[in-house]
């Protein structure tokens, strides 16, 4: 194949995967809005299936108290300071607000003084917070000890950089918007890999950037 018949298939490639994106959501739309109850049912597993990977519905209000404690967490923060160094909202998609609104009545009437509380913990080292952000191919902005984390053989953190992912384009036609289907990178097995590091090895001017 050429480098003119490439970049064809390319694009229709991208095409066909928007189309299917704009297709799942004007069906999805469509039911939500039918005023039929079997099939605004359908609707709200299809979405959480797709976007949530939950099996039951049953999992929901787990979603729901997540997001609704990252609203907790967006106040505090701008209110009161950083509430916690660590915690992070695990998806990357909000739920639907007809099911925070039922989740938070819910949530309310048992604990009217609901208060969500955080673990404060401790600010990440710079070249810490980069390994947790930047992509594979932007490791040599790193010191090379970083990016060797990811590489080596008995690496346990190098199947949270692969090489290759799909993207999401939901609710958008620009793909820097698009949602990366990758893991969550698991934040105890990140600190098992920092500690195996010798930071007195660097240079004067990466421990100054450090």
């Amino acid at each position: 194949m050429d480098s003119k018949s490439g970049h064809v298939q390319e694009y229709v490639n991208l095409f066909d995967k928007l189309k299917k994106e704009t297709e799942f959501i004007e069906d999805l739309t469509e039911k939500l809005n039918s005023g039929n109850k079997a099939q605004k049912s359908q609707a709200r597993q299809e979405f959480y299936s797709k976007f949530f990977k939950i099996k039951s519905m049953e999992e929901l209000r787990s979603i729901c108290e997540d997001y609704l404690k990252g609203i907790q967490f967006v106040m505090y923060y701008y209110f009161r300071g950083c509430p916690s160094w660590t915690w992070y909202y695990p998806y990357f998609m909000s739920p639907m607000l007809s099911d925070l609104i039922l989740t938070l009545d819910i949530v309310l009437r048992e604990n009217p003084d609901l208060d969500f509380t955080f673990e404060l913990g401790e600010p990440f080292q710079p070249y810490e917070q980069l390994l947790f952000i930047l992509p594979k191919a932007s490791m040599d902005l790193m010191p090379k000890m970083f990016g060797d984390l990811i590489t080596k053989p008995d690496s346990k953190i190098k199947h949270f950089f692969p090489d290759t992912y799909e993207f999401d384009p939901f609710d958008s036609i620009k793909e820097y918007a698009w949602i990366p289907d990758i893991e969550v990178i698991d934040k105890q097995l990140m600190d098992e890999e920092f500690k195996t590091l010798d930071l007195s090895a660097l240079s004067e001017k990466e421990k100054f950037r450090n």
